[in-house]
């Protein structure tokens, strides 16, 4: 969850706020009066299910009028949102600071028949982990440099893909962990072997930072959504998670296998060459009795703040459910429908915040 504070918290309480969204492309900004659809869709699982070693690709989708404005390739795109809301007594309107939503890339694009409205799509940076990591570090592909420093690693990857390294994960790598020689193994291999070994997945978060959302049972609920959801479907629960199998590959000696807890319920599986027992000691101490329950809810108003990967509750059924890690998220930012036809210019009818939200 996003640490935002200041007036932001009264705002969102305020039933009558509303949102702006804003882009940065290059060096150039394009406001509420330029776009036309924007949609940042993510997940945090690369399967179907909940598991750990994902490094998944957010993306975002933009139709907007650039103008005359030259929208180079590749260009970074940053997404941002800000809320409001006006007192009704004193006529004054309170804006919160604009709040990061995700930084992307620019992979492709198409103006439609008008020749007026551009749309691109996007991906954030963790698609460019997709390269072989020694064919980038010659220098480190021999005996010397390997096995190398987990931490050590993970910081050399980020600055690799232009990203800043979360703080977090820094100091949740035990100077211990080593990571074994990568041979033909892309960054994105070893980031899935690190984020195995912490029993979570990474993921670019809304600042633009690489970071590992770790599977653990919490008790901290980022939003209660109460009655704020258009539908929500729920699934048939999953049985509880009492195992964990970590599965390296440890050269001419074979397979080897690190497992904790029974066969009572569901295991959590990950490869991890260089995993220990100690490593599957510790996922197991963080999902063990974790159920997985999985739901739909569209339209749901989540805040600015609420990520991939938080906690979020919700009292639309009979009962309250609290509905953790959401496995997919896609923000719909411009939720009302907006047409644009040549020559007449631009209809709005709500510029109200929503996102769609599904686990």
């Amino acid at each position: 969850m996003k640490d935002i504070s200041g007036s932001y918290a009264d705002i969102f309480a305020n039933p009558n706020h509303w949102a702006e969204h804003r882009v940065t492309i290059g060096g150039s900004v394009f406001g509420m009066e330029s776009i036309v659809s924007l949609k940042t869709p993510g997940q945090l699982f690369d399967s179907s299910g909940p598991g750990i070693g994902s490094a998944v690709s957010r993306e975002m989708e933009l139709a907007f009028l650039p103008g005359d404005t030259i929208i180079p390739t590749a260009s970074k795109c940053k997404v941002e949102s800000r809320l409001a809301a006006t007192d009704e007594n004193t006529g004054t309107t309170t804006w919160t600071p604009w709040i990061p939503m995700g930084e992307f890339f620019i992979d492709s694009r198409t103006y439609d028949e008008t020749g007026d409205v551009l749309s691109i799509h996007c991906y954030d940076a963790m698609l460019k982990t997709e390269y072989v990591y020694l064919d980038k570090h010659l220098d480190q592909d021999n005996d010397a440099n390997w096995p190398m420093d987990a931490r050590a690693l993970f910081q050399q990857i980020s600055a690799d893909i232009g990203v800043t390294a979360s703080m977090d994960v820094m100091l949740n790598i035990p100077a211990t962990w080593k990571v074994s020689y990568p041979g033909n193994s892309t960054a994105r291999d070893l980031l899935r072997q690190i984020a195995v070994a912490m029993g979570g997945n990474f993921i670019v978060n809304d600042y633009g930072m690489l970071a590992c959302k770790t599977l653990y049972q919490s008790a901290t609920v980022a939003q209660d959504l109460g009655m704020n959801v258009g539908s929500l479907s729920r699934g048939v629960d999953s049985a509880a998670f009492t195992k964990v199998r970590i599965t390296g590959i440890e050269g001419v000696d074979g397979v080897s296998e690190y497992v904790a807890g029974n066969d009572n319920g569901l295991t959590l599986e990950g490869e991890c060459p260089w995993g220990t027992q100690t490593m599957a000691n510790s996922v197991l101490a963080k999902v063990n009795g974790w159920v997985y329950r999985p739901f739909t809810a569209d339209e749901a108003l989540l805040e600015p703040s609420v990520e991939i990967g938080d906690t979020v509750q919700t009292a639309r059924s009979t009962r309250c459910s609290t509905l953790p890690f959401p496995r997919q998220m896609t923000r719909n930012l411009t939720t009302s429908t907006r047409t644009y036809t040549r020559g007449t210019g631009e209809t709005t009818n709500s510029n109200r915040l929503s996102r769609k939200s599904q686990r």
